[in-house]
C-alpha cells in the first residue's frame, strides 16, 4: 500500500499529475482544485500527498489528497457496496 508520495510534479494533465519520486514516476488523480494550484506553480515544484490505490475490475489507480481526512472519506465512500 503507498500511503503518501513526496516527489516533483513533472507533468499536469486534465485529471491528473505525474509526480516523479524516488525515480518512479506515479501517475495520481487528483481533484481540479489542487490541480489548479499545481498548475499556477508549474511543473518541477515539490509535491507531498496522501495516496490511496483503488483496485477494481482490473485496474489499478492511484488517487492523491492533500489532507489525511480526504483520504478517509474517500475510502469510506469506495468501501459502499455498487457505489
Amino acid at each position: 500500500m503507498i500511503s503518501y508520495i513526496e516527489g516533483t510534479v513533472e507533468y499536469i494533465g486534465d485529471k491528473q499529475a505525474i509526480i516523479s519520486a524516488g525515480g518512479v514516476g506515479y501517475s495520481i488523480t487528483l481533484v481540479p482544485k489542487i490541480l489548479a494550484t499545481l498548475a499556477k506553480n508549474q511543473a518541477g515544484v515539490k509535491v507531498f500527498v496522501y495516496s490511496k490505490l483503488n483496485m477494481r475490475e482490473g485496474t489499478f489507480d492511484l488517487y492523491g489528497f492533500t489532507k489525511s481526512e480526504d483520504m478517509d472519506l474517500f475510502r469510506i465512500l469506495t468501501s459502499v457496496s455498487g457505489l
